[in-house]
This record gives C-alpha cells, sequence and structure tokens, in this order.
C-alpha cells in the first residue's frame, strides 16, 4: 500500500510556484528592537530565511502536510533590529506552494509575528502580528525539477 502511495505522488509531479513574502511598513517607537520573529505557513513549507547577523533562525517543516513554522531569535542583544534595519523584512522568506489545486494541502494561508523589545533592558515587550492580507506576497513559478 505504501509503494503505491510514493508511485501516486511521484507520478503526479505537480509545480510549485515560490512567494517571497515581505512585511508591510510599520514603525517602532524610540528605543524599540525586534527581537523575535514567528512565521506561519499552512498550504505550503518554508524553503528559506534571510537571517541577519546574530540571529539564529530555524525551519520546522514536520507538522505534517501543508504545514511549517520558521522562527528567528536574536543570539545577543545587540543582534535587535533597529527602526533603521526594518528593511531586512524584505523578501526575508521563501515559501513554496503547489501551483494549482493539491488535495493534500490545506488552503493556502500565512501570519508572522514580530516580538518587539519596549525597554533597554529587554524585559518589556510587545507583540505585532500580520495577517496574509497584511503582508507583501511576490509570486514567481519554480517547476519540481528546480526544488532542492
Amino acid at each position: 500500500m505504501l509503494a503505491l502511495v510514493t508511485l501516486s505522488l511521484a507520478a503526479s509531479k505537480p509545480n510549485f510556484q515560490t512567494v517571497n513574502l515581505s512585511l508591510p511598513r510599520f514603525a517602532l517607537a524610540r528605543g524599540e528592537r525586534v527581537v523575535t520573529v514567528h512565521c506561519k505557513v499552512r498550504g505550503g513549507f518554508i524553503s528559506k530565511i534571510k537571517a541577519p547577523p546574530g540571529w539564529s533562525v530555524t525551519i520546522d517543516n514536520g507538522h505534517g502536510i501543508g504545514e511549517s513554522d520558521g522562527d528567528g531569535n536574536i543570539v545577543v542583544g545587540a543582534a535587535a533590529l533597529t527602526q533603521e534595519e526594518l528593511g531586512y523584512f524584505q523578501n526575508f522568506v521563501e515559501i513554496r506552494t503547489p501551483k494549482g489545486p493539491d488535495k493534500y494541502n490545506p488552503p493556502f494561508d500565512v501570519t508572522v509575528e514580530l516580538s518587539i523589545s519596549a525597554d533597554q533592558d529587554m524585559t518589556i515587550f510587545r507583540s505585532l502580528k500580520f495577517s496574509k492580507k497584511q503582508l507583501r506576497l511576490t509570486r514567481r513559478n519554480v517547476t519540481n525539477d528546480a526544488v532542492s
């Protein structure tokens, strides 16, 4: 039975589209810094996350078919992103989704949540959430052969 499922999936070879994710413009208050980012994807998987210097980044595509989490965290306080460094969030996540209908994946959705330190000692934080409608998504087509 497993062999039939494997052959069936391999034979279909759907094309994928790559979606580059950017955050919309947002502002930080004086003294605020971005210290973590969390990206949740349904109906696709995260293939890359651009990491700023001094950040640790993980991608977990093991939640089941069509679900993925990506996390970035500062390793040291000096790596926290200031207002002047928010350009990092332009095309910072690459997501692969099936091109066209795919019975194995849920409908495509993506959210991003930032944790922002509001004080120099990093003891006070606020959260900033972005829904799919707020995010800037740029699509480009990629065939299975190009998926690595």
